[in-house]
C-alpha cells in the first residue's frame, strides 16, 4: 500500500470537501440573516399569510442547508482520520512509531512470563508498534492475544487466514478502524454489559403497564379534544391527566434513574457501533474467522439498533422542559424504562458477544498492520511436535527494516548455549526469537522468510533488577525468576525458557555452579530453550549432553575499530571484547594490551 499517494489523494478531497462546506456555512449565514428579516416582516405586517409562508419556506431551507453543511463536516472529518491512520502506518515503516502515546501500560505485569523480557507491552514494545485497537474490547482482546494467548491448531489457522485476508484488505481496514476510532475508549462498556445482563424487570406485573397506557391514551385524547373544542370543562379534564402524569414520573423517577442510569454514561457511543456493524455487513469475506465475525455482527446488529433509538428516547429527556412535556404527554420516563426493560428479556444474554467479536476483530486489524510496515514476514506453519522452532531469515519485528539483521535457526528439543562478547547480539536473538514466537501464538504473521512452530509455553529470566521494597537483591530476583522456569519445567513438558547472561550478579564459580545445576534440571525436565553467557567456561556443560548445543556471535577488529555482524553460528565463541571496550573508553591505559 502507497500511504504517501493515499494521503495526497485524501488531502485534494479534503481540501475539495473543506471548500463546499464553507461555502454552504456562509449560505447559512446569509439564510439566517434573510429569515430574521422575514420574522421582522411577519411581525410588522400583522401575521400577513403570505410571510408566514415565505418564512415557513425559509426555515425548510436553512434545515436543509445545515444537513448538507454537517454532511460535509463529517466528510472533511472522514478524510483526516484516514489520513492520520495513513501517517501512522507511515511512521511504523520509518521506525517512528515510538512516538505513539498508547503503550498499554495499564496491561504491565512485572510477574508475567515474558512480557517485559520480550517489549511485549509498555514503552517501544510490540502492543505500541501494532496497536490500531480504539475500543475497550478492542484493547483487551489485542493484549490478551499478545499476553495469553491459548489457541489450538485449527484456531490458529483460522485466524491467520483472518488476518492475512485483513491485510490485502487496506481500504476496508482504514474505514473499519476510522469508525472504531469514533467510538473511543469507553471504560463503562462492561458495566453497561453486566447492566443489560441483569434480567430484573422494571415492572413486576404486566397490569402495571397495561394502566399506564391507558393513562397515556385518556391523556393524549383529553389534550387534543381540549384544542379542538376550547371548552374549558374540557381542558380542566386534560389537566388534572396531565397533572397526574407528571405527580407519577416525579414518584417514580428514582426507580426509573437506577434501572436506565447506566445508559447515560455508556451508551452514548452505540450509534457509532451501528455505523461499524453496517461496514462489516457491506463486505465479502472469504475467511472462515471473518465469516463468523460478520455473522455475529448481523445476528447482534438489531440489537444494539434498537438500544441506540431506546438510548436516543432517552436522550430527548436530557433537556429539561422537553421532559417535562414529554413526561406530561406520554410518561416518556416510564416508557424508556418498559422498552428497557423488553430488550434487556429478549437481547440482553447475547449482547456482549456482539462486543467480544467486534472487539476481536480489531485485534486481527492491529495484527494485520505487521505485514504492510515489516518487511520479510510470513505466516508459520504449526507443528504438532514437542518443542520444535526452525526459522529462515528469522528477524526482530521492532527493529527498522534497514538496520535488521536476521538468522536462521533450527531447535528441536534442545538447550543452545549462545556464548559471545559484548553488544555482540545474544541478547537481540533471544528476544527475536521470544517475540516472533509470541506473534505465532496469536496466528499472526512474522518476521521471518519461513517459519515452523510447536505449541510451547514461553517463560524468560532476561531483565533483572532489585526490589527495594522486598530488600531483594538483583541475585536474588533471578534466583526467583529461574526457579519459577524450573517449577514451570517440571509440570509442563512444553517449557520454552529464554534466561540472559545467567547469574550474572555472583562470582564465577557461583555462577558455574548454577548454570550447570540448572541446565541439567532444565535438560531433566524435557524443557527446550537458550541460555546466553559471556563466561566460556559455561560453554563446557554442552560436554556430554546430547541436545544441550552450543552457538555463538562473534566480533572483528580493524585497527582500533570493533565490528559486529551479528549473525548466529554453531560452536561457542572464541573472542571476548571487555578488555578492548575498557581501553578504547580510557578506562585501560596499558600500552602492552592485546586485545
Amino acid at each position: 500500500m502507497d500511504f504517501e499517494q493515499d494521503i495526497i489523494n485524501r488531502k485534494k478531497y479534503r481540501a475539495k470537501y473543506n471548500r463546499i462546506s464553507n461555502l454552504i456555512g456562509g449560505i447559512k449565514v446569509g439564510l439566517a440573516l434573510i429569515l430574521l428579516g422575514t420574522i421582522y416582516a411577519v411581525w410588522a405586517y400583522h401575521f400577513a399569510t403570505r410571510w408566514i409562508g415565505l418564512t415557513i419556506a425559509e426555515i425548510v431551507i436553512f434545515i436543509i442547508a445545515c444537513i448538507y453543511h454537517n454532511h460535509y463536516i463529517e466528510k472533511v472529518a472522514h478524510e483526516d482520520g484516514i489520513i492520520l491512520i495513513d501517517e501512522q502506518n507511515i511512521k511504523r515503516w520509518n521506525g517512528e512509531w515510538q512516538e505513539f502515546a498508547d503503550t498499554g501500560k495499564e496491561y504491565i505485569d512485572y510477574n508475567h512470563d515474558y512480557a517485559m523480557d520480550l517489549d511485549i507491552i509498555g514503552e517501544k514494545s510490540l502492543f505500541q508498534f501494532l496497536n490500531s485497537t480504539h475500543t475497550y474490547y478492542g484493547r483487551a482482546a489485542f493484549s490478551t492475544d499478545l499476553l495469553n494467548a491459548d489457541y489450538s491448531e485449527q484456531e490458529i489457522g483460522q485466524r491467520q487466514k483472518a488476518i492475512s485476508e485483513l491485510s490485502g484488505k487496506y481500504d476496508f481496514t482504514s474505514e473499519l478502524e476510522y469508525r472504531f476510532s469514533r467510538i473511543g475508549m469507553e471504560e463503562d462498556f462492561p458495566k453497561l454489559i453486566q447492566e443489560l445482563e441483569r434480567k430484573d424487570r422494571f415492572f413486576k406485573y404486566t397490569w402495571e403497564k397495561y394502566i399506564l397506557w391507558v393513562l397515556r391514551f385518556l391523556t393524549v385524547i383529553s389534550v387534543f379534544y381540549g384544542l379542538f373544542t376550547g371548552t374549558g370543562q374540557r381542558w380542566a379534564f386534560a389537566g388534572i391527566m396531565v397533572s397526574l402524569q407528571i405527580l407519577l414520573c416525579i414518584l417514580g423517577g428514582g426507580k426509573i434513574k437506577k434501572y436506565i442510569g447506566i445508559l447515560y454514561r455508556a451508551a452514548c457511543k452505540l450509534d457509532c457501533y451501528n455505523t461499524v456493524i453496517d461496514w462489516i455487513l457491506e463486505q465479502e469475506f472469504t475467511s472462515d474467522k471473518m465469516r463468523n465475525i460478520q455473522k455475529q455482527a448481523g445476528l447482534s446488529g438489531l440489537a444494539v439498533q434498537k438500544l441506540s433509538c431506546i438510548y436516543q428516547n432517552i436522550a430527548q429527556c436530557h433537556n429539561g422542559i422537553a421532559k417535562l412535556i414529554l413526561d406530561a404527554l406520554f410518561l416518556w420516563s416510564y416508557k424508556n424504562a418498559e422498552d428497557l426493560d423488553v430488550w434487556k428479556q429478549k437481547y440482553g444474554d447475547s449482547i456482549e458477544t456482539c462486543f467480544l467479536a467486534l472487539g476481536e476483530l480489531e485485534s486481527l486489524l492491529s495484527f494485520a498492520n505487521l505485514p504492510r510496515v515489516c518487511e520479510g514476514v510470513c505466516l508459520p506453519e504449526y507443528r504438532d511436535k514437542e518443542n520444535f522452532l526452525r526459522a529462515e531469515k528469522l528477524g526482530h519485528p521492532l527493529i527498522d527494516n534497514e538496520k535488521r539483521i536476521c538468522n536462521d535457526v533450527t531447535l528441536r528439543q534442545q538447550i543452545f548455549i549462545i556464548s559471545g562478547s559484548n553488544m555482540s547480539g545474544k541478547t537481540t536473538f533471544m528476544r527475536t526469537v521470544g517475540i516472533n514466537l509470541v506473534l505465532a501464538f496469536a496466528g499472526s504473521f512474522v518476521c521471518a522468510k519461513e517459519m515452523s512452530f510447536s505449541n510451547v509455553k514461553v517463560v524468560t529470566s532476561m531483565r533483572i533488577v532489585d526490589n527495594l521494597k522486598e530488600e531483594t537483591s538483583t541475585f536474588y530476583a533471578e534466583l526467583k525468576r529461574i526457579k519459577k522456569i524450573i517449577d514451570q519445567a517440571r509440570g509442563e513438558k512444553r517449557t520454552f525458557f529464554l534466561i540472559d547472561e545467567i547469574f550474572r550478579g555472583t562470582n564465577s564459580i557461583d555462577r558455574m555452579k548454577g548454570a550447570e545445576g540448572v541446565l541439567k534440571e532444565l535438560w531433566k525436565c524435557g524443557a527446550a530453550g537458550m541460555i546466553t553467557t559471556h563466561d566460556l567456561e559455561i560453554c563446557r556443560l554442552a560436554q556430554g549432553y546430547h541436545n544441550i548445543v552450543n552457538y555463538s556471535f562473534c566480533e572483528t577488529y580493524q585497527g582500533d575499530k570493533i565490528y559486529f555482524d551479528y549473525r548466529l553460528r554453531k560452536g561457542k565463541s572464541n573472542t571476548t571484547n571487555g578488555q578492548y571496550l575498557l581501553k578504547q573508553i580510557g578506562i585501560l591505559k596499558d600500552p602492552d594490551f592485546e586485545k
